[in-house]
């Protein structure tokens, strides 16, 4: 019996002795991840409109209607030579991912100054779009960029506006986000 009993104890001392080899301690490390993106809404502001009569009778008109946050419109009614309709907005951005002006298109053609323009098929101009306070490169938000429109006089550099002429214009502002 002894020999069983030492046989016995030397079975369990050779176990322990080997779960000892084989024991280790482990631990898990975790990475959990979330992400949310931004959002990117550039809108107008503060959308106005004035002419430059200021003395005298009141015949030409500059409205802006349609006044949504992507778009409005621009109506100059009763314009003369010399008449100068002026549209004043802000660009705002609602998002929260920094923004600047990527480009500024009059008809399509990039900005890079006055634009002159006939409204009918003659030789000579009738109006003159400019815009001012406004960039390609400035940060959104941009305060107080105006579009103006004139129209021309004979005493313009050879410009002269042609009777009951109508016609439009489309100026775009594309924005991007800050780096792009």
């Amino acid at each position: 019996m002894r020999k069983i009993g030492l046989l016995a104890l030397a079975l369990v001392l050779a176990l322990g002795t080997m779960g000892v080899a084989f024991a280790y301690w482990q631990d898990t490390l975790t990475i959990n991840g979330s992400v949310a993106t931004g959002t990117f809404d550039t809108e107008f502001a503060n959308v106005g409109a004035s002419d430059n009569e200021v003395t005298g009778p009141d015949v030409g008109n500059c409205t802006v209607s349609a006044i949504l946050a992507k778009s409005f419109t621009v109506t100059i009614a009763n314009g003369y030579p010399c008449y100068t309709g002026t549209v004043t907005f802000d660009v705002v951005n609602n998002g929260t991912v920094p923004a600047k002006i990527k480009s500024i298109k009059v008809d399509g053609v990039d900005y890079t100054g006055a634009v002159d323009k006939d409204l009918n098929p003659t030789s000579n101009d009738d109006i003159r779009i400019t815009i001012t306070g406004i960039d390609v490169g400035d940060d959104v938000p941009v305060v107080g960029a105006q579009v103006t429109v004139h129209v021309c006089s004979s005493g313009d550099e050879g410009w002269d506006a042609d009777e009951d002429a109508s016609g439009s214009f489309n100026v775009t502002i594309e924005t991007t986000q800050f780096n792009a």
